[in-house]
């Protein structure tokens, strides 16, 4: 419980969740990765999926728990941000 409220908190403040494939890739993660996605969709935080580094594409399920997908661009990732806090769709 500490933990989840503790992640909870860390959530709330922000503009949005950064969900990046090779961490919901490992099963291990799995588990607080959609705890995480739970609580961003709890407090309408956007969520953003990034693909394994060198790679261009997410996995399926990552696709389908994300609101947007940017490569690796930190421009890209703020734009997306900046787009979806306006209503834009993804």
């Amino acid at each position: 419980k500490f933990i989840r409220n503790w992640l909870e908190s860390q959530i709330i403040p922000v503009c949005g969740v950064i969900l990046l494939n090779n961490v919901y890739e490992t099963n291990s993660t799995r588990k607080w990765v959609d705890f995480e996605i739970e609580v961003a969709r709890k407090h309408h935080k956007p969520v953003i999926a990034v693909p394994s580094y060198g790679q261009e594409n997410v996995l399926p399920e990552v696709l389908a728990l994300s609101d947007r997908v940017v490569q690796w661009d930190c421009g890209a990732i703020i734009d997306a941000f900046d787009a979806l806090s306006k209503g834009a769709s993804a």
